[in-house]
């Protein structure tokens, strides 16, 4: 089979043109970001003034999690994730595939192939990352929220004026903060029955935040002093729930790290086949072979996923 490498013009200006479309399109989408704020989660588009506001995703849904990742960079996507997303996934077969072709050697479409998946699934690693990452910078957060609260409801009764503040003294660049400034907005608009749907979004999101998101509303319901000692004692098992899992994200971060150095080192072996044209002629010959190295893409994406998936699971 013909190896075809970057001295062919038109593969180099495909590539390039791809690369630079789409570096031009996220640089506009850069420019359109006013508010930093507002593009760190879906509830700061969803609650911004009523004339501009855009429809809020579904938490935790590819559009949600697109905002979040193109967020980290201050692109605001609002209106324009899938959009976004494919141009990131152009950007990455642009690049991937030239070196799948100059530095493995792999056939053409195979190389084309395998960018393909391997682009696809660094795309979803970035989705899942950044939906990890928000919410473990949720959680770390509540129990300064819980504590902040409990005291500033013995200054000022009145529960939305108490969140009001409460939400001012938090990290403005944290996404808590962006996420309680939501919550304050809806009850201020709707009252208490804005508690039912920003439940089923903080269950989604933590079992932290939903606890805190039930003892809030409880405290509008129903009041009195002994709340105060509640949001403490909550605070409390928050902060040592969070050292707990702290610990678990070290040993899981270990366990990620061991799989990149098996996939690294499965991409370098196949390299090493491909690179020799003794063992790559052999490699080649064979139509199983060839089909397999696309299978190697597929399963090394595959195993990756289950590998998150369970370590998630257990420090969730």
């Amino acid at each position: 089979m013909r190896i075809v490498t970057l001295e062919n013009p038109s593969i180099i200006f495909l590539l390039a043109g791809i690369f630079i479309l789409g570096v031009v399109i996220l640089t506009l989408l850069r420019a359109r970001a006013r508010d930093p704020l507002r593009i760190l989660d879906a509830y700061q588009s969803s609650n911004a003034i009523p004339s501009n506001r855009i429809k809020a995703p579904v938490t935790g849904s590819m559009v949600h999690r697109a905002r979040l990742v193109f967020g980290r960079f201050k692109i605001d996507v609002s209106g324009r994730e899938r959009l976004s997303l494919t141009i990131l996934y152009l950007i990455l077969v642009g690049l991937l595939y030239p070196i799948l072709i100059t530095i493995i050697h792999l056939p053409v479409m195979i190389a084309g192939a395998g960018a393909m998946i391997a682009a696809a699934f660094v795309v979803q690693v970035l989705l899942g990352s950044a939906w990890d990452r928000m919410r473990r910078e949720i959680e770390k957060d509540i129990p300064t929220l819980m504590i902040r609260l409990s005291g500033m409801i013995q200054a000022s009764p009145n529960v939305l004026e108490s969140l009001d503040e409460v939400t001012k003294s938090l990290d403005s660049d944290r996404p808590l903060y962006t996420w309680m400034r939501g919550l304050v907005v809806e009850t201020q608009e709707r009252g208490i029955s804005a508690f039912d749907e920003l439940e089923r979004d903080a269950e989604m999101i933590s079992s932290s935040l939903i606890l805190a998101v039930v003892q809030i509303r409880r405290l509008w319901e129903s009041g009195g002093s002994g709340y105060i000692t509640s949001f403490r004692l909550i605070a409390d098992h928050l902060s040592e729930l969070m050292n707990t899992r702290a610990l678990a994200y070290a040993k899981s971060g270990r366990s990620g790290n061991l799989a990149r150095i098996i996939i690294a080192a499965a991409v370098i072996s196949l390299s090493g086949i491909m690179n020799n044209p003794t063992s790559r002629a052999m490699f080649m010959s064979n139509p199983v072979t060839r089909l397999g190295l696309v299978a190697f893409f597929v399963w090394g994406g595959f195993g990756w996923f289950y590998i998150r998936s369970i370590l998630r699971s257990v420090t969730t």
